[in-house]
């Protein structure tokens, strides 16, 4: 969890209690961590203080924004107000606002995918066991699903770098999949009647 009005990054526990705490890139000690935080119940439903990490792309947030609060801390940070020539005074929230924002528009724009899709290699880690475990389980008679938010040009790059090169040679990625389904927007996916359409793939 981002707590963006200090610039720190905790950890609760069932009951809201803060348990540990990073400001920056430095795990905070507990007599510091006890003094901000001590008779502080983190509630995320209540204000915008609070931000929850509960998505890959979100941790990738919170990694991005606790580095950058150390290098602001550090002093190695600036940002100049071109039309002044002065450097902008900032808080942790608005630092905070201003990752969320970079963030969203590189990956709404396309940028990142499209980087990543000219070197996957690059960006992903490859499991050989996995393309093999999942043919396992379909000639099993195992009826497998895909269900990606991602958009069929990235899945099909991506998909095809990770699973076929250690398939058989007459099996590609497709082959283990009895439904592939894109731009599912997940967790809404699951719970909420949403109109569905057949992508024209080749």
């Amino acid at each position: 969890i981002i707590d963006k009005d200090l610039g720190n990054m905790v950890k609760v526990d069932r009951f809201g209690k803060v348990r540990r705490a990073m400001h920056g890139c430095r795990r905070m000690l507990f007599g510091e961590m006890n003094e901000v935080y001590s008779g502080e119940h983190v509630d995320l439903r209540e204000g915008k203080r609070f931000i929850f990490l509960n998505t890959l792309f979100s941790v990738s947030e919170g990694c991005l924004y606790i580095q950058l609060v150390q290098k602001w801390d550090d002093g190695e940070l600036k940002v100049r107000d071109e039309s002044t020539g002065r450097d902008l005074t900032f808080t942790y929230e608005m630092l905070f606002n201003a990752v969320s924002k970079a963030l969203f528009k590189a990956h709404v724009e396309g940028r990142l995918k499209a980087d990543v899709m000219r070197n996957p290699g690059r960006y992903v880690e490859l499991d050989t066991e996995l393309p093999l475990t999942l043919l396992d389980q379909r000639e099993a008679g195992k009826k497998l699903a895909l269900i990606t938010n991602s958009d069929w040009e990235y899945t099909k790059v991506m998909m095809s770098h990770v699973f076929d090169p250690f398939l058989p040679k007459d099996i590609r990625w497709r082959d283990l999949f009895d439904v592939i389904l894109v731009d599912a927007r997940k967790p809404s996916f699951f719970t909420q009647s949403m109109p569905l359409y057949e992508i024209v793939t080749e």
